[in-house]
């Protein structure tokens, strides 16, 4: 019986995170099946995460982390932060404590380097075209579907910091690759733009210039934002009461687009990944 244990210390094993927001577009076949694809690696072991904001900031702190606090009690804190207040790393506490994470375990050669690489960098318009974080429709650096460790020493800290150690225990085995999803035509729950897209349809669907928004079927992150934003624009032309928005939203302006959202019909989750989306829009807009 050879062990994940074993395996991992012959760097021969790591793991993926599939986010919350990867549960939300369903798309952890799509990433098994890419990762497979792109590397030949096997899944050997599966685990669901549910994060408090003690295990998020274990998890995510490369140095000491802060001390234990209540967890109910801290995540209300998330809640109740000023919009002007908001900053990368709250929103992305927010994202964790929302939902569960797939752990998975892949056996390969290399495997963390190049579960690493495979990643992609962390803002969608700074990845590769052949990376998920570059595939997949994805936007923005909060929502960007997977997290990959930098080296095997992280990997160990990050099993740590959940607890889940015990797993190298276990005997690696070969599990199935989760079906994947038909490519999405119109709408992924990660998106921030696609978000926003997919709510100006809605506000103006009984209208006969409305249109809806049909996505790239390569997923590529770089012709989706082409794509969205000049559905935005022609929309604002459209529909000039709907421009403020479009307008403040292209601009990644959060405390804008947060207080007009206010008066939307939008779910709590939309909110939350049109805020993501603003808040990292900038790193379009270098562009």
């Amino acid at each position: 019986m050879t062990s994940l244990k074993q395996l991992f210390e012959k760097q021969q094993v790591g793991f993926t995170v599939y986010s919350p927001d990867c549960t939300q577009s369903r798309l952890w076949g799509n990433l098994d099946h890419a990762i497979h694809d792109a590397t030949g690696f096997r899944v050997v072991e599966r685990h669901w995460i549910n994060h408090d904001v003690n295990s998020i900031a274990r998890f995510y702190s490369g140095e000491e982390p802060p001390p234990e606090q209540d967890p109910v009690e801290g995540a209300k804190k998330y809640d109740s932060i000023p919009v002007e207040d908001v900053k990368y790393g709250h929103l992305v506490v927010k994202l964790f404590l929302s939902g569960p994470a797939l752990l998975t375990f892949w056996q390969g050669d290399n495997v963390v380097e190049t579960l690493l690489a495979l990643k992609g960098a962390t803002h969608p318009p700074e990845a590769g075209a052949e990376t998920i974080r570059g595939r997949f429709w994805c936007d923005n650096g909060v929502c960007n579907l997977i997290h990959a460790s930098d080296d095997y020493a992280e990997a160990e800290r990050e099993l740590k910091s959940v607890n889940l150690l015990h797993l190298l225990d276990r005997e690696a085995v070969s599990l199935p690759l989760i079906e994947p999803i038909a490519a999405p035509e119109h709408y992924v729950a990660h998106s921030g733009i696609c978000v926003v897209c997919d709510l100006m349809y809605r506000m103006t669907k009984d209208k006969a210039e409305a249109k809806a928004v049909k996505l790239p079927p390569s997923g590529d992150a770089k012709e989706t934002n082409r794509t969205l934003r000049a559905y935005l624009r022609e929309t604002s032309a459209t529909f000039p009461s709907l421009a403020p928005f479009i307008d403040a939203y292209l601009k990644g302006d959060l405390i804008t687009v947060t207080g007009m959202l206010k008066e939307m019909p939008v779910t709590r989750w939309e909110q939350f990944v049109v805020q993501c989306g603003a808040i990292t829009r900038y790193k379009w807009n270098e562009q």
